[in-house]
Formats: C-alpha cells, sequence, structure tokens
C-alpha cells in the first residue's frame, strides 16, 4: 500500500497485484520442478549411453587390447560415472535450492494477501455487515400454494 505518484493504492489494486504475482511463482516452481527432471534425466541416460558404448567397444575389441588397456578403460568408464553422478548430485542440490527459495517466496506472497484480504474486510466492514445478517438477517419462509395440476385447472376453470 506504497504511495505511487502521489496517489495511495486501494487494498483491492494491491490484491490484484498480489494474484498476478502469486501466478507467477506457481508457473516458475512448476517450471522449475520439470527443468530438475529433465536434466537428471539427462544426465543419467548420458551416463547410460556412454557406459553401454564403452562396453560394446571393450567387447569388439577385447582380443586386440592388451588386458592393462582393457583395465584402464574400466577406470576410466567407472571414473566418468562418478563424474555424472557428482555432476546430477549438484545440479539436483541447486535447483532445489532454488525451488525452495521460490516456495518460500510462494508462501510469504500468499500470507501477505491474506493480511491485505482481511484488511479489505476490515476496510468495508465486512464482519460488521456479516454480524448484523447473522443477528436479523432470518430467513423469510414463503407459504407458497402447492402448484394445481393441469386436470385441477381445467376443473377450475369451467366451474
Amino acid at each position: 500500500m506504497g504511495i505511487v505518484l502521489g496517489r495511495r493504492s486501494s487494498v483491492r489494486e494491491v490484491i490484484l497485484a498480489q494474484e498476478v504475482k502469486i501466478e507467477a511463482r506457481e508457473k516458475s516452481l512448476k517450471r522449475m520442478k520439470r527443468q530438475k527432471d529433465y536434466l537428471v534425466g539427462g544426465i543419467v541416460k548420458v551416463a547410460a549411453i556412454l557406459n553401454v558404448l564403452c562396453f560394446i567397444g571393450v567387447w569388439i575389441f577385447k582380443e586386440a587390447m592388451p588386458i592393462r588397456t582393457l583395465v584402464s578403460a574400466g577406470f576410466w568408464v567407472v571414473v566418468a560415472d562418478a563424474v555424472f553422478v557428482c555432476a546430477g548430485k549438484i545440479v539436483t542440490r541447486v535447483i532445489e535450492r532454488s525451488i525452495e527459495k521460490t516456495a518460500t517466496e510462494l508462501r510469504r506472497l500468499k500470507d501477505m494477501q491474506r493480511k491485505s484480504i482481511e484488511e479489505l474486510k476490515k476496510e468495508t466492514r465486512y464482519y460488521d455487515t456479516q454480524e448484523i445478517i447473522e443477528r436479523y438477517g432470518t430467513p423469510v419462509e414463503d407459504k407458497e400454494e402447492p402448484e394445481e395440476s393441469v386436470v385441477e385447472k381445467l376443473l377450475s376453470n369451467l366451474i
């Protein structure tokens, strides 16, 4: 409820602006969760493809390569797998931290919106009106006559 060019924003305008911010944060949160799944899945797929290609290469050239080269190739495959696992964990932690930060901001925005709505209710005397309605606004029961059937209408017109 700041002053913009000498004009105080109404509570309704503030609530609508908060709603826009909340929707943007929710979209951002969903996008980050999808991005995390996509990146981690991509890292796992690349690591799996690398392993398969290395084992195919070793299988094809096992007779042409000395045992020392095969052991060295196996070592580098294990190192590459460890690098991919570490990269996956780092990417996951960075994105989860960003998700947590966005979720905290979203909760803060929703709390601010709740407070603004309470302020609007007080400003418009919502609680006073609600109390009056509850005290004096007993529902009026209309005693409607039951509808006549078509036969009864015809008989009453004849008589």
